[in-house]
């Protein structure tokens, strides 16, 4: 008797399994779209089911157009002028201007990258550089993407997927093009 029970047992285990498997399936399939998009030199972003979070991520958008969010790499230097002010100067991926920079000097390259509803260019950025400025051991780089940081939020994260492949691909030229 008590080994009928347990394979019982197990035959209702296995059961809950399946049913538990397929009721996963559905949700996640039918409330939830799966999407792949790629973006030339940068690379792809997608989302597939481990991707996707019912509790963290349940909601997943593709980002905006790159010339909608205008993503800019801006350096920061001081004013000649004056001494406690700020310049802001953006540099693009074109291997003669990112020789320019010196990255290749015996500066550390610094990134420093805004978060939601913030820009490039003020809040913590500009107080961070100001005190790093003064040390003049680093190239501080400001990464802008103030155009794809704004609300909603669930559309501001997708967003921060392309700026993240974007700070990937200046980072790469950056590597190749100034001997970093």
């Amino acid at each position: 008797m008590s080994n009928l029970l347990v394979i019982n047992f197990e035959i209702i285990l296995i059961i809950l399994k399946v049913i538990i498997n397929i009721l996963g399936q559905d949700t996640v399939t039918s409330n939830y779209e799966f999407f792949n998009e790629c973006y030339g030199e940068l690379g792809c972003i997608s989302t597939d089911i481990k991707w996707y979070n019912e509790t963290y991520r349940p909601v997943n958008l593709k980002p905006l157009e790159r010339q909608k969010i205008k993503t800019e790499f801006l350096v920061i230097n001081r004013n000649a002028n004056n001494q406690s002010e700020l310049t802001y100067s953006t540099v693009t991926n074109e291997p003669q201007f990112l020789k320019t920079v010196c990255f290749g000097s015996h500066k550390k390259l610094l990134l420093l990258i805004h978060d939601f509803t913030s820009n490039g260019y003020t809040g913590w950025i500009k107080h961070i550089a100001q005190k790093l400025i003064c040390d003049n051991s680093y190239i501080i780089i400001s990464v802008d993407w103030q155009n794809g940081a704004d609300p909603p939020l669930d559309q501001a994260v997708a967003n921060a997927r392309l700026v993240a492949l974007e700070i990937n691909y200046f980072l790469k030229n950056v590597q190749v093009y100034s001997f970093v």
